[in-house]
């Protein structure tokens, strides 16, 4: 039995979580804020995991 996702890098998880949370609260026009937050902590996640 394959478990999907299992593969994911937490801290993909983690940052798409906060990335949901800034969507929500974020006006329409700041989204891209959002998006730059995500984008950093992905690079801060896979920096950190290949140390």
């Amino acid at each position: 039995m394959t478990i999907y996702g299992a593969s994911i890098p937490k801290y993909e998880i983690e940052a798409g979580k906060v990335r949901e949370a800034c969507e929500q609260i974020a006006a329409y026009d700041q989204k891209y804020i959002c998006d730059a937050q995500y984008d950093e902590a992905i690079r801060k996640g896979e920096a950190e995991s290949n140390n």
